[in-house]
């Protein structure tokens, strides 16, 4: 007959798993599980937990979660035992009591979950230094003995330096010193004397053509040019050069990389303004003024001047007809109208008009 209900068979299952109920509790729990299929199931569950954390492999924990878990047993063993010492099947269960096996499952879930961060964290450990260190090239250098040599070699050398007796071994490169020592008068060459430096010849030297340089810096300095003519008549390098009235080279009447030149000889009174009215002209027929340039003269009518432009293929010969009206383009200047000249892009000729005034 079944005496127990849900709640009381629940709390017990724990209990009952690892047979601490007494006879009479777990036959009544017994019966209540054969006859209470959601209890049943519980246990089944319960059972299937358990049986998963035994097969977990054991992992070594922290020292300070061993440490936090016995303290929190030893306090609920403390708060336990001072109860009631009544026992059996009505003894009054503690809260905690209640829950031990969820509480034991989670603890071993946090030993495990704790043990994995903790390996993955934990920086790993570095290799022991050794404490044999051999001696590295550049301080063997320092000692003056070459790295090269051998020890018994440096032993003899340091020997030396300290005026003590070197220790003489019976390995072969002892006695090939030895020999070396008794030939030079009982001492060793030192290994890092310099070497007599080799005498050269001109023979050995390369023959190169020499240069000429300063001999206050290492800049080759190029020979001055010649002083230039001055006003005194005089050639001497710190007198001043004379001055000169002369259109500076890049202002000359320079030849054009495209197009002709044409000639226009003016009137020394009809000169001012000879150039707008050459770029007004171009403008009206479509073209554009590459340059402006004007040369210096005595007087202001007497300056020659150049303008450069760029006109359509078919606007060439009115152009001509309108540098006719502003001034005279003498035979020899002007050019053919059948030889036009190519601009610097298809369809386009180009003229330098040179004013030249008469």
């Amino acid at each position: 007959m079944d005496t127990m209900d849900c709640t009381q068979a629940r709390y017990r299952l724990s209990e009952y798993q690892d047979g601490a109920l007494e006879t009479a509790a777990e036959a009544e729990l017994a019966a209540h599980l054969r006859g209470c299929g959601d209890c049943a199931a519980v246990a089944g569950s319960l059972a299937a937990v358990r049986e998963r954390l035994r097969d977990l492999s054991p992992e070594t924990a922290p020292p300070e979660l061993i440490a936090g878990v016995l303290a929190g047993i030893g306090a609920e063993g403390r708060n336990t035992g001072g109860g009631s010492a009544s026992t059996g099947a009505d003894a009054p269960k503690s809260f905690l009591s209640r829950f031990r096996v969820p509480l034991e499952a989670a603890a071993a879930l946090l030993l495990f979950v704790s043990v994995y961060w903790y390996q993955r964290t934990s920086p790993p450990a570095a290799p022991p230094a050794s404490t044999s260190a051999t001696q590295s090239p550049a301080a063997a250098s320092h000692s003056g003995v070459s790295p090269s040599v051998p020890k018994e070699a440096k032993e003899e050398a340091a020997g030396t330096r300290r005026g003590a007796p070197s220790t003489e071994t019976s390995s072969p490169g002892t006695g090939i010193l030895r020999a070396k020592r008794d030939a030079s008068g009982g001492r060793a060459p030192a290994a890092g004397a310099a070497a007599k430096p080799r005498t050269w010849t001109a023979a050995d030297l390369p023959a190169v053509p020499a240069l000429r340089a300063s001999t206050d810096s290492e800049r080759i300095v190029p020979a001055a040019p010649p002083p230039g003519p001055t006003a005194d008549g005089s050639t001497t390098g710190e007198s001043r050069p004379s001055r000169s009235f002369a259109a500076p080279p890049f202002r000359l009447l320079r030849p054009l990389p495209y197009g002709r030149d044409v000639v226009l000889n003016m009137e020394r009174e009809h000169r001012d303004g000879a150039e707008d009215r050459i770029a007004v002209a171009a403008l009206r027929l479509g073209g554009i003024v590459e340059r402006v340039e004007r040369e210096t003269g005595p007087t202001p009518e007497d300056a020659s001047g150049t303008v450069r432009v760029v006109l359509p293929e078919a606007a060439a010969a009115r152009f001509l007809e309108e540098l006719g009206r502003i001034g005279t383009i003498p035979p020899e200047g002007k050019p053919e109208a059948i030889d036009l000249p190519a601009g610097p892009r298809a369809g386009t000729v180009a003229y330098a008009v040179r004013i030249r005034v008469r």
